[in-house]
């Protein structure tokens, strides 16, 4: 299987996804160099501008409770998963989340990595953003108006009245 880097075209940061898929893929021991399985995920990012653009993110096939894939799916169900509790692919494809995005550089070049998999913002990032920058203009305003009306009577050069 060949891979081609490709540029980053995401930034650090939080962004809106959905799972497409879950393979079982091969990858290489860290310590031994001998072959294992893992899970490759992709995600497609449906933020507003970002359309069409897939992460993959790979884990391993442990399902432990402090397992990565363990909280990938408890961040796409957003909620954790009870004991015995069996689910499959059709409980977890299509579902949204939000994928935290970090650069990692290698010899190879710089990557978008997820770093973690969590329940659906109930706001948009462009909604968080309006509303943040509403209450700012609000508060800078306010901020304005309590200066005005502090401000103290110019008296000139008479000396300061006595109160």
């Amino acid at each position: 299987m060949m891979f081609e880097a490709t540029e980053v075209t995401l930034d650090p940061g939080v962004y809106r996804a959905k799972l497409k898929t879950i393979e079982e893929a091969e990858r290489s021991n860290f310590d031994t160099g001998e072959p294992e399985p893992c899970r490759d995920w992709t995600f497609e990012v449906v933020e507003e501008g970002f359309e069409g653009t897939s992460l993959r993110g790979r884990t391993s096939m442990s399902f432990g409770a402090r397992s990565k894939a363990r909280e990938w799916v408890e961040g796409l169900l957003a909620r954790k998963i009870s004991t015995g509790e069996k689910l499959g692919l059709e409980d977890l494809l299509g579902k949204e989340c939000d994928l935290s995005i970090v650069h990692k550089d290698t010899d190879r070049g710089t990557f978008a990595n997820i770093s973690s998999v969590n329940p659906v913002r109930k706001k948009s990032r462009i909604a968080e953003r309006a509303e943040f920058d509403r209450v700012a203009k609000s508060r800078e305003a306010q901020a304005l108006n309590d200066a005005e009306s502090e401000e103290l009577p110019d008296f000139g050069d008479d000396p300061a009245p006595a109160f």
